[in-house]
């Protein structure tokens, strides 16, 4: 589900984690491809290169400068962008790292709670907030808020269910893990002497987090507003008992590490590519 989200920080629990996938049984290819399915996240792989060609052609149409700097190589860079964030390399990574950090039975819970009225009908709001229509409704409801603002109750279950579910941060890491994916991936293609340091692309991005996360965790309690709008409170509740219980918690931390893996090296193959396509296009328009 697009908010399943945990990091576990401490490392005595990363460690008590691992032994314990050592001894349980893996859950099984079926049961993982079930997950994805009924959680979600195939939907959410499902659409990824839509959106990155989207967000592609959003950033030429509102700065023309971009499209000049890419030196007529758009339609390239949006072919490599449909094959490297397609959808069966994006689902084979995640698999491997569901079946890698869930057990049996931790599947086959959260299945039965994906199985549940509650957890279908979440599941179905998470997945239309991956559409064109979620984003106009959403800067819809941005400009009425300050005239109906949610009751107290409501964002304090909203803090609980960010918290269980970790958005906030979990967004933070991923963003900027993505980032220097990108950044590492499209230096290794520049001459050396023009080729940054991986030490001098970690600074710069450490020194954009607090924008970053200002940034997104604005974004995710607008998006937590909107997207559960029509959830009641008691509703709330049985998610966030869900989330904090030890499957789903499991899970999240299991779809977290899929999710990060999965973008990041997938990111880190098309910056390869922006990479090579920007240099070829450069060598074009100085012949």
């Amino acid at each position: 589900m697009a908010h399943r989200r945990c990091f576990i920080p401490c490392v005595t629990l990363v460690a008590l984690s691992f032994y314990a996938n050592l001894v349980l049984a893996q859950a099984s290819d079926a049961a993982i491809d079930e997950l994805m399915r009924k959680s979600g996240i195939a939907h959410l792989l499902d659409g990824f290169a839509s959106q990155v060609e989207e967000g592609f052609a959003s950033a030429l149409a509102e700065d023309p400068q971009v499209g000049a700097l890419l030196g007529g190589a758009e339609r390239e860079l949006r072919e490599s962008a449909r094959e490297v964030f397609a959808s069966y390399l994006l689902t084979a990574d995640m698999q491997q790292t569901l079946a890698q950090h869930l057990s049996t039975e931790q599947a086959d819970e959260t299945i039965a709670w994906l199985d549940s009225p509650l957890g279908q009908r979440i599941t179905a709001l998470e997945n239309a907030s991956t559409t064109t229509a979620y984003a106009e409704g959403l800067a819809a409801y941005a400009a009425n808020l300050a005239d109906q603002p949610p009751a107290q109750r409501r964002l304090a279950l909203l803090g609980q269910l960010d918290q269980a579910a970790n958005v906030s941060e979990s967004s933070v890491q991923i963003v900027l893990h993505m980032q220097l994916a990108l950044a590492l991936a499209v230096a290794e293609t520049l001459p050396e002497q023009e080729r940054p340091t991986a030490a001098q692309l970690l600074q710069q991005l450490e020194s954009e987090r607090p924008a970053i996360e200002q940034q997104l965790r604005q974004y995710s309690l607008l998006s937590l507003l909107f997207t559960y709008r029509d959830v009641a409170d008691d509703e709330l509740e049985q998610y966030i008992g869900f989330l904090m219980s030890p499957p789903g918690a499991a899970y999240q931390a299991a779809a977290l590490r899929g999710l990060d893996v999965t973008l990041t090296r997938a990111v880190r193959r098309w910056g390869n590519d922006i990479g090579r396509i920007l240099n070829t296009a450069s060598q074009r328009s100085s012949t």
